[in-house]
């Protein structure tokens, strides 16, 4: 899911907004990975993190930056992108400064109030100082937007403003990450007005400028008889496995209610609660994202009060309303459509279609531009105000093609095309230039929705994050549909044909286990394909789709893929000290042709390789003893098989159980049953906070030290609405949601499918 599943879901993933952080990390030592800045004099950082002030003396040494002569800054460039990933700002005799940084960014929106001098944009290179690459340098800004674009998983950003600023403001997807201001407040965009707090739009009154002449009607064709998905668990042996497991049902069931009840009691009506401190958080618009993304979770476990509750609840919601600028469309759609609908599916709640569609009419407005393309992140209240609309030149491809489900169970639900047409014809164009992109099959991570162009700056290709649930959404919407276009099939099977000779590799391990990890390719200026030897826990859902596409189209090898796929990441969980994969790492590819056998040494090499652009603190007095495999391997804490770790977080994602779950209802596999408990009780015991569950700062911290363990302040809503009801379901009797009877949105929502 991009699981943005930031949502994945990511900055640009599916499910998820991954955190940009300014607070200080955790090392070995204990000493601050968090202030990489530093203002020769009276600097001190401050920096808005989710609504919090920070700060922290910068004044340290490490290195300068000199922007035309006119200010300069002092960078503290930590060894081996050792920083958490972040923004950092400062303030000294020239100006404002900006670091930002983050894994998956590729867009970042900065915006000046009053005038500044110039801004310049410079690439640093790995974590060093020396800002090689000017991407754009721009005098007399004033209320003005800039976006950066750059390579997906560029170095760090570092923006400079010569001369005082008012303030500059970084942005990326619904959230301010930093705003450093003066003393007068920001001016509104005049392009963007803002309206005043708590006002309502009537979308009734609602005027397209471009409406569909003529709707593409849902399929009417006869529904096919596909193939079954789930496996038979009839035998008596397996009605006693199962008994086994009701205790292991029943931890899940608490653990979600400790959660459930922390949100009800300190975060009601708001998006999420915050499991350290009980406070609350708005993430996704303010309309209650856990609520009702937590709606069909309520249901399956059967906590049936609580559930009625809220859907009560959800009736105040008011949708045509929010103090949010900007809405991710993809986000909205995927946690709160996706979530009613599937209430409703479950449980035949009127009230929740009524409220779906009332959802759905709002986001259908994010479509009425000149090419009927929809704006992924949307002006909400220009759109109200009847301001011209136009798709974005640069778009993630998860966000844009990611759609179809809901929209298509929408358009089922009520009778009404409408949604079905809106998406159809985003799904018919990816399908027209599927064999026409840098890498024939796959799209690249972004494309311009406005001109419709896929051959833009960045070529880059992967199942993972900004791409995933396009990929995922091609055998579950056969499968939604009954089967009656046959347009899903064709593009499932000529993009996994690629996926499988590029984009999966064979990972060198200890153990010579027959995995798989899926990473990603990019093209480089002779067109030639380059692997990027990467693993990402938001990848981990294509077990599950290798699975499901070879279930319903027949493609007995897609099955191995799964098995193999599914077997790396419950690898990389069990590799880990702490029993839970990274989000980020690398690791060592073995050669396609060749025996895939564990090699100490190319081991070794591949890890100094991987970080021969560490720049060591000025306390670090070993010399070129740090540079050794032994040093690096002991001192990032990393697990033997794993070459780096870029992103150390578990954040509660779903993904890995989902395809754990998926494999299991499909082939059977009761080692499976074991292996999902063994996933459960990791996470439970590193990630449980006073009120709830929140997310882990480094996986490279041991078990047994759970009191000690660096957690973030967040539990997003995807915890209660995905992990916990797919561990749930797996210990659960088989016909709880069956396979063969629903099919599962990126957010963990089933829908209920047409039957033959």
């Amino acid at each position: 899911m991009l699981r943005p599943r930031q949502s994945s879901k990511g900055m640009y993933q599916r499910r998820s907004t991954p955190r940009i952080t300014a607070t200080r990390g955790w090392r070995e030592d204990n000493t601050s990975r968090g202030s990489e800045a530093g203002v020769p004099g009276d600097g001190s950082w401050n920096g808005t993190v989710d609504g919090e002030e920070s700060s922290e003396d910068a004044n340290r040494g490490g290195g300068s930056f000199e922007a035309e002569g006119r200010a300069r800054y002092g960078l503290r460039a930590l060894r081996n992108r050792g920083w958490d990933w972040g923004v950092r700002a400062w303030r000294g005799e020239g100006g404002v400064g900006l670091l930002l940084a983050e894994e998956d960014a590729s867009i970042f929106e900065l915006t000046t109030i009053a005038a500044c001098e110039s801004i310049e944009a410079s690439i640093l290179d790995a974590v060093k100082t020396i800002p090689p690459t000017t991407l754009y340098k721009l005098p007399n800004l004033r209320s003005q937007t800039l976006t950066l674009r750059a390579a997906i998983r560029m170095n760090p950003v570092l923006l400079s403003s010569l001369a005082d600023c008012a303030a500059i403001e970084a942005r990326r997807r619904d959230h301010v990450f930093i705003q450093r201001s003066g003393p007068d407040a920001f001016a509104p965009n005049p392009k963007y007005p803002k309206l005043p707090k708590g006002f309502a739009f009537d979308w009734k009154t609602f005027k397209e400028k471009y409406p569909v002449k003529s709707f593409v009607p849902l399929p009417s064709d006869p529904v096919t008889r596909l193939p079954r998905v789930q496996h038979v668990f009839s035998d008596e042996a397996f009605k006693g496995i199962l008994s086994r497991q009701k205790p292991r049902q029943e931890a899940v069931k608490q653990s979600f209610i400790r959660a459930w009840d922390a949100y009800r009691s300190y975060a009601w009506m708001r998006d999420e609660v915050t499991p350290i401190t009980k406070g609350s958080y708005d993430s996704f618009g303010g309309w209650a994202a856990t609520l009702v993304d937590s709606l069909d979770t309520l249901w399956i476990i059967d906590l049936k009060d609580e559930f009625h509750e809220a859907v009560r609840a959800v009736a105040n919601i008011d949708f045509t309303t929010t103090e949010t600028e900007e809405i991710n469309v993809f986000e909205t759609t995927i946690r709160y459509l996706g979530g009613l609908l599937s209430a409703y599916d479950l449980s035949g709640e009127q009230s929740l279609l009524t409220k779906a569609t009332e959802l759905g009419n709002i986001l259908y407005a994010a479509f009425d531009t000149p090419n009927r393309m929809p704006v992924t992140h949307w002006k909400i209240h220009s759109a109200f105000l009847g301001l011209e609309q136009e798709a974005s030149g640069v778009c993630l491809l998860a966000e844009v093609g990611s759609l179809t489900m809901e929209f298509t169970r929408l358009s089922q639900l009520t009778k009404d095309p409408k949604w079905y047409d809106a998406v159809h014809r985003i799904i018919k164009i990816l399908e027209e230039r599927q064999s026409k992109t840098k890498l024939p099959g796959m799209w690249p991570l972004v494309l311009d929705a406005r001109t419709q162009n896929f051959e833009g700056q960045v070529h880059a290709f992967t199942l993972g994050a900004m791409a995933d649930s396009l990929y995922e959404y091609m055998p579950k919407m056969h499968a939604l549909l009954g089967g009656v276009d046959g347009m899903y099939e064709r593009m499932y099977k000529d993009a996994m044909a690629v996926v499988a000779k590029h984009i999966l590799y064979r990972p060198m391990v200890p153990d010579n286990a027959d995995i798989l990890i899926s990473g990603k390719v990019t093209m480089n200026v002779n067109g030639d394909v380059e692997l990027d030897a990467e693993g990402q826990h938001l990848v981990c859902f294509a077990g599950g789709m290798f699975a499901l596409g070879s279930r319903l189209f027949d493609i007995p090898a897609h099955m191995d893929i799964a098995r193999k796929l599914t077997d790396g990441c419950i690898w990389a969980y069990n590799a880990t000290p702490s029993g839970m994969m990274p989000e980020v790492f690398h690791m060592v590819p073995c050669p396609a042709s060749e025996p895939c056998m564990w090699d100490e040494s190319r081991y070794k090499e591949a890890v100094v390789a991987a970080h021969a652009n560490s720049v060591f603190l000025p306390d670090d007095k070993q010399g070129d003893k740090n540079n050794s495999a032994e040093a690096i391997i002991a001192r990032e804490r990393l697990p033997k098989g794993i070459k780096s770790i870029e992103d150390r977080r578990y954040i509660l994602r779903p993904e890995a159980i989902e395809s754990v779950f998926i494999l299991y209802r499909i082939t059977g596999r009761t080692e499976l049953l074991d292996t999902a408990w063994d996933m459960f009780t990791a996470i439970e015991e590193m990630t449980k906070a006073p009120f709830g569950n929140a997310a882990l700062n480094d996986v490279t911290v041991p078990r047994g030290t759970a009191g000690d363990a660096p957690l973030s302040n967040r539990m997003e809503s995807f915890w209660l609405a995905e992990t916990l009801k797919y561990f749930y379901l797996m210990f659960s009797d088989p016909s709880l949601v069956s396979l063969d009877e629903y099919v599962f949105n990126t957010e963990a929502h089933p829908f209920r499918r047409k039957k033959g």
